[in-house]
């Protein structure tokens, strides 16, 4: 059995894993532990450098300081997450952290892999958020061809 364990690395205490490890046998199971990372993206800077916004120079810095932030905080969650399943006996344990809008890669990599199911966490969005953001959790559970899992 092949299981994809989507890593967000907003969670606090990390829900996601944890719930995963109680509910589901992984022992005999290959876990792929997915990190979505989204681009960063910056606001687009001024004709007039220095007088309304940074200049483009400094603004590309400040993009690529924050990339290379967020890579490293996908990064940690990874490894924590694959120390966790290692502790927990699980022999097959994949990390893998991709770049791309979270919904949409998780469906792809879970069809790319064969995975047999998707476990991914819910943030408790409110109905307002929901819409105007929409929800990862949502959108795996009515596009994934496998079955999802969501854990709160």
């Amino acid at each position: 059995m092949k299981i994809l364990i989507a890593v967000d690395i907003t969670e606090t205490g990390h829900p996601t894993l944890e719930q995963a490890l109680r509910l589901l046998n992984l022992q005999t199971a290959t876990v792929l532990l997915l990190s979505v990372e989204q681009p960063v993206v910056t606001p687009p800077t001024s004709d007039m450098p220095g007088f309304f916004s940074e200049s483009p120079e400094l603004s590309w810095q400040n993009e690529v300081e924050m990339a290379n932030l967020e890579e490293e905080r996908a990064k940690t969650a990874l490894d924590w997450a694959e120390r966790v399943c290692q502790q927990a006996g699980i022999q097959f344990v994949v990390p893998r952290l991709e770049i791309g809008d979270p919904k949409h890669v998780i469906c792809e990599v879970a069809k790319q892999e064969a995975v047999d199911v998707i476990v991914v966490g819910s943030h408790h969005k409110g109905m307002v958020e929901r819409i105007l953001m929409g929800s990862i959790s949502d959108y795996v559970v009515h596009h994934a061809e496998c079955p999802v899992l969501v854990v709160h």
